[in-house]
């Protein structure tokens, strides 16, 4: 009997950690919003190897700008504006050519072109407004838990 409830206490905690881990995004990448009006809207940058650099807008859409939201811990995003719409970034463009479906967790897993590749220049860095409540994910010991 014991080893059933164990066994049943492990599967609910496993569960837990896949709703968490769907909810707060998978933390492959470090992604920000800059020169917004508030905390969830502006212009997309994302960190590689330690370096703040924006996103081009070339094929940027809804789908992307989804899943930077949902990176960020809102629910989803209502636009997904292109050139510059919150301003020209400065230094590297990490991503170009983003093509999410919208049901990734992450912008790594929508990347189509490697790191620093690109044809852009900043007139076209992508942007976005997300709504929704924003969700806080804490991480402890490698784990994950939304508040």
């Amino acid at each position: 009997m014991e080893g059933k409830r164990f066994e049943d206490i492990v599967r609910i905690l496993i569960y837990v950690q896949l709703f968490l881990t769907s909810v707060c995004g998978a933390e492959y990448l470090d992604v920000r919003l800059v020169n917004g009006s508030n905390n969830a809207s502006g212009r997309v940058e994302v960190s590689y190897n330690g370096t703040w650099g924006t996103v081009c807008d070339d094929g940027w859409d809804l789908n992307d700008a989804n899943v930077v939201c949902k990176m960020l811990g809102f629910f989803d995003a209502s636009s997904a504006p292109g050139m510059a719409a919150y301003g020209a970034g400065y230094g590297e463009i990490h991503l170009d050519e983003v093509d999410c479906t919208g049901s990734e967790s992450s912008l790594e897993d929508c990347i189509k072109s490697e790191f620093g590749v690109h044809n852009c220049d900043h007139s076209e860095d992508a942007g976005v407004t997300c709504r929704g409540t924003m969700t806080v994910c804490l991480i402890f010991f490698n784990s994950t838990y939304r508040y």
